[in-house]
């Protein structure tokens, strides 16, 4: 038996991260806690559940009456098993699913697996349909595949017969040549396009009735580096005076001889002219300089000639060296290639020439000229090798030329098959995908087909369950307008009313379903009361008022017997029966202390909700139900007392589920007031007071609306909920502007002065949470 849950930590199983702590929290043999919407009863429950299922979420202390137990995550709680109703079990538990007769009759499914077997049958019976689709996609895929593939080879086949049908016309016609042989052309890793030369050249191979000799020009032989090293003398050499003794002892005379010279031969001015040196020197001098000079311009130009003569040579070689006419087809490539091999030698050497050229000739018209040549690029000449090589093959291909025929027939047969290949090779790769995921739809389909075939040897017959819901809802519920029929298979349910098959059943009905299906399945699920806690949260939920009574005893009556048992609920009226009928008094038994043996017979709890600050996160604590409170006559002047309370500032820890205590006060209120009308809307129209304008009005309802369902906090804004208070308040302030004396008589009642319910202090601002 469940005792006191002493620690959780980071509970997180719920999107709103909530933690149950504060005081220790006990549990009876028979426990009644009551807490508004939001305040944390699902997340209770639902700590429950797992705790006696897969075990503690998180660091747990559990204290039975036997001893005390500590769980970890994934550890197992063996002692006993606990049974838990509420929102979790509705939705895994009961479902209901359109049927092939569409929305008016759907098909109820009762238990988890029942629920889940339909929802996946459904999903499989989706899937064998889209992949029904996809086949037929992909079939027609594979004919367009196949079709592809015989065009490409049609083609190909066509081609061949084209290129080479008028050189060999048995071997090359529609006949002989078969559709296999140009799938084996397509095949053929050498299949690939020539260029259009040689495709032109093997034609003419075909064409021609033997082969030419043929004798490429001779390359003119051209030393650059000899060119360079002659002109590299050419530019350095100068007349030396050394021959003239008569200079040795005048530096100053020598230092101007060279260049004097050549002042004076061009009849300038120099330090010759009008010298003291005599005549006989300047004689020698001259002439001796003179013939020198002459001699330098006569080597440079006529060096600088062979240059020009040499480019020239080379220039006119390389315009002649072009593919030969008759050249065997293969070998047209190659000689192209070491042509433009040849030509970038070509053009190097040239420039090298062109450079020496330059230089010589500069040297001719400026004897002073000194300038050094650079080392010449030398290109490597492999180009004559492989002209050479071609030339070769050229010579060993013509001495039998049949073979050279029969070779150029082969390209060009497979020339022709490499147009479509492509073709070929795209249809191929398709019909690969198509058969690979034809395959995998296939596989999916038989694995869908055999989940189906077991899903449907799991039905079972629903009659007498059928039969039981029906007798609860007509005699415990007064529900006689609805009946709960087994389909016609057997595999669930379908519910019917007096006009005929009910197009879907409501929330509650649905709730009131599932609960009547979880107390008659506890005995088929290895229930032993004696050893059993029985967890039901909001068994009235969305009742009608008078089945609140009907649900209270009849659970009393189905729960006998039970080890433990914990209900939770919302409704005050449920809540007041259930104390009434358990005697829940002063003389229960006392609470037991951590570890003891002794467990108190019956626990009035309340649960609350309340922001942790500073934190995206609640904290909910269960406490002893106030004795305040237990007077209250009804649950409307539980509401009043709790939304009167919250607006006075004397409890702030309601503040996250006031707002939707507000709105059930006000609808409470108005169904007093406006019992005619048919829904809030019109109920609060009818009652908007004469002295609260529209807009204060629409302002009011707006909020209510707002509030409306709100079945928890958002612990992620702290503070928002105590900017709440001002319009709480002033929904309180429309009720006493309605009826002022019915306010205060309910502000009396709960001992609440009416100002501070209107102007009691603002917590958020006491709190510094918002600016006011």
């Amino acid at each position: 038996m469940i005792q006191h849950i002493a620690h959780v930590e980071n509970f997180r199983t719920l999107a709103q991260s909530p933690h149950v702590g504060g005081d220790q929290s006990y549990f009876g043999a028979y426990t009644l806690i009551f807490g508004a919407n939001g305040s944390g009863k699902s997340t209770i429950s639902e700590l429950l559940r797992q705790l006696g299922t897969v075990g503690a979420p998180s660091k747990t202390t559990l204290v039975t009456d036997t001893d005390t137990q500590r769980l970890t995550q994934g550890a197992p709680f063996e002692s006993h098993r606990v049974w838990v109703f509420n929102s979790d079990f509705v939705h895994e538990n009961l479902r209901e699913f359109v049927s092939g007769s569409g929305p008016t009759a759907p098909i109820i499914k009762l238990g988890k697996v029942a629920v889940d077997d339909e929802a996946e049958s459904r999903l499989l019976a989706k899937l064998v349909a889209r992949n029904d689709i996809w086949k037929a996609g992909l079939e027609s895929d594979q004919l367009a595949g196949i079709a592809n593939r015989k065009k490409a080879i049609s083609a190909t086949k066509e081609l061949v017969i084209e290129f080479l049908g008028t050189y060999d016309g048995a071997r090359f016609n529609s006949n002989s040549f078969t559709t296999t042989k140009a799938r084996a052309l397509l095949d053929n890793p050498r299949a690939v396009r020539l260029s259009r030369e040689t495709a032109r050249q093997h034609m003419r191979t075909l064409s021609q009735a033997a082969l030419e000799a043929i004798s490429p020009p001779s390359m003119p032989l051209v030393d650059v580096r000899d060119f360079t090293n002659r002109a590299r003398l050419i530019i350095a050499r100068r007349q030396s005076e050394s021959e003239f003794p008569e200079l040795d002892g005048d530096l100053a005379l020598a230092a101007w001889v060279q260049s004097g010279i050549a002042h004076h031969e061009n009849n300038d001015d120099c330090k010759f002219c009008g010298s003291d040196m005599p005549e006989s020197l300047l004689v020698r001098l001259t002439t001796y300089f003179k013939n020198g000079n002459a001699q330098i311009r006569a080597d440079a130009e006529a060096l600088a000639s062979s240059c020009a003569d040499a480019s020239h040579a080379l220039d006119q070689w390389i315009r002649e060296l072009s593919a030969p006419s008759g050249i065997i087809a293969a070998e047209s490539e190659k000689w192209a290639s070491a042509v433009d091999s040849a030509k970038a030698f070509v053009v190097e050497t040239t420039a090298s020439l062109r450079e020496i050229q330059s230089a010589c000739e500069t040297k001719a018209t400026n004897l002073s000229y000194d300038e050094s040549l650079a080392s010449p690029n030398m290109r490597s000449q492999d180009f004559l090798a492989e002209l050479a090589a071609c030339v070769e093959r050229h010579e060993t291909e013509r001495t039998d030329y049949s073979a050279v025929q029969n070779k150029a027939v082969d390209e060009l047969a497979l020339h022709a098959a490499a147009f479509h290949q492509s073709d070929l090779t795209a249809a191929e790769n398709r019909l690969a995908r198509v058969a690979s995921a034809l395959e995998l739809v296939n596989a999916q389909s038989e694995s869908c087909a055999s989940k189906l075939k077991a899903i449907e040897a799991r039905r079972l017959n629903t009659s007498e369950m059928a039969a039981q819901l029906t007798d609860d809802l007509h005699t415990i519920f007064g529900k006689t307008t609805l009946t709960i029929q087994p389909t016609s298979d057997g595999s669930g349910y379908q519910a019917v009313r007096e006009d005929g098959p009910a197009k879907f059943l409501s929330e509650g009905e649905q709730r009131i379903l599932a609960l009547v299906y979880f107390i008659r399945t506890l005995d088929d699920d290895n229930f032993d009361r004696k050893n059993a806690t029985v967890v039901i949260d909001d068994p009235s939920t969305s009742l009608d008022r008078e089945n609140v009574f009907a649900t209270s005893a009849w659970l009393d009556q189905q729960l006998d017997g039970v080890r433990q048992r914990i209900l939770l609920t919302h409704s005050f009226d449920f809540f007041q029966l259930q104390l009434r009928a358990q005697n829940s008094n002063e003389n229960d038994e006392p609470d037991a202390p951590d570890g003891a043996g002794t467990v108190p017979a019956h626990r009035v709890l309340e649960i609350r909700s309340s922001q942790i600050v500073g934190a995206d996160s609640n904290e909910i604590t269960i406490r002893a139900f106030p004795e305040k409170i237990l007077s209250a006559p009804s649950e409307y002047v539980y509401l009043f007392r709790r939304v009167a309370e919250a607006c006075a500032g004397l409890d702030d820890e309601n503040l996250p589920v006031v707002g939707n205590a507000a709105r059930r006060l006000i609808e409470g209120f108005l169904a007093f007031k406006a019992p005619q009308a048919s829904n809030f809307g019109s109920r609060f129209a009818l009652c908007i007071p004469t002295g609260i304008s529209s807009g204060v009005a629409n302002q009011v309802k707006t909020f209510l609306h707002n509030q409306s369902h709100r079945s928890a906090p958002d612990p992620s804004s702290t503070g928002v909920e105590m900017a709440l208070l001002p319009s709480v308040k002033g929904v309180m302030a429309f009720m006493r502007a309605c009826d002022e004396t019915h306010f205060t008589g309910l502000a009396k009642a709960v001992g609440i002065d009416p100002k501070d319910i209107l102007t009691g202090r603002d917590l958020a601002a006491a709190r510094g949470q918002i600016k006011t």
